[in-house]
């Protein structure tokens, strides 16, 4: 009776394993990152968390996936410290994707201008990391065009990411209300 109920535990957690394992194929996590990017907009307070001893806010992250490519894709998110300005954090999803020191964004507007972030905050690594904080000039450079796309550098591969209309008037807006935000 014994070996009757170890078998019977034993398929029971082979089935239970199984039907998680076709969900999982199922579902494709690059399927449409962008689709989660503009739903649900709106601060996550971490006033109780801290960065660098300083209380800050921060916008939940845009997802993107790079131009001509399944497998290649990055968070972007926006934040602000307690008396500092609004910081840009974008992470690439590479493995061993050495971020460049110079020039490391370029955005480009619907007006065909290009406009160029520089100097990363972050040392230079190769996790795919980027902090920079944005000068007033650069937010107002953000808010002034509509954004069309934006490449991110890496010494390995230059990454394109396209943005819809939706996506551009979020940034945008986000940005705005970390402007505005007093803590």
């Amino acid at each position: 009776m014994r070996n009757k109920s170890c078998i019977y535990l034993t398929l029971w957690i082979l089935a239970l394993f199984a039907t998680n394992a076709t969900y999982g194929q199922q579902l494709d996590p690059l399927e449409d990152l962008s689709a989660y990017s503009y739903h649900e907009r709106g601060f996550v307070d971490s006033l109780d968390d801290k960065l660098a001893k300083k209380p800050y806010v921060h916008i939940k992250p845009y997802y993107f996936r790079a131009y001509n490519s399944d497998k290649e894709y990055i968070a972007m998110q926006l934040g602000k410290r307690e008396c500092d300005q609004i910081f840009l954090y974008i992470k690439v999803f590479v493995h061993n994707s050495c971020v460049r020191d110079g020039e490391v964004v370029e955005f480009i507007f619907k007006d065909g201008s290009i406009k160029s972030i520089k100097k990363n905050h972050h040392s230079v690594n190769c996790d795919g990391v980027i902090v920079k904080r944005l000068t007033n000039r650069e937010q107002k450079m953000l808010l002034q065009g509509k954004i069309k796309s934006f490449m991110v550098f890496t010494f390995q591969k230059d990454y394109t990411f396209h943005l819809t209309e939706e996506m551009a008037s979020s940034i945008q807006s986000d940005i705005q209300l970390l402007r505005n935000y007093q803590f």
